[in-house]
């Protein structure tokens, strides 16, 4: 007996399904591999910067308020977390809201695009980071 299910998004994310017969709730839960561990010194904390990002907006949800209200308005509850190998993004909501918790957090992870736009706001968030990081070792 198949005890999960696998599926690929449009997006190309792919998605592990555990089917829980007495559940009536569902929990998306995106894994990255990334964290303290990957790090070099330089780029020491970028992991848990990134996660945070995540929720500033999207190309669906351009802001903070659209992404929070989006599970808010179902009762759901979300979070994300870095540890040192992985940073993880959650999602649990009545099973009823599955579709909402799968497009919530595939939004987040749009695939792999290659946009000006994109690299300028690498370039930047890099920026910020070695000068904030340069600042605090500095300062302490």
């Amino acid at each position: 007996m198949k005890k999960y299910n696998k599926i690929t998004l449009k997006n190309g994310l792919r998605v592990l399904t555990v089917p829980m017969k007495n559940a009536n709730s569902v929990t998306v839960l995106i894994l990255v591999g990334t964290g303290a561990k990957y790090e070099t010194k330089e780029q020491n904390g970028i992991s848990h910067f990134l996660e945070h990002m995540f929720f500033k907006g999207t190309k669906k949800r351009p802001n903070t308020l659209i992404i929070s209200e989006t599970l808010d308005k179902i009762g759901g509850e979300y979070n994300a977390f870095t540890s040192k190998e992985v940073t993880g993004f959650w999602a649990k909501v009545d099973k009823k809201n599955t579709d909402v918790a799968l497009d919530w957090i595939s939004d987040m992870f749009p695939g792999r695009r290659n946009s000006k736009r994109k690299r300028r706001n690498c370039r930047r968030i890099k920026y910020v980071f070695r000068y904030s990081n340069s600042l605090c070792r500095r300062t302490f």
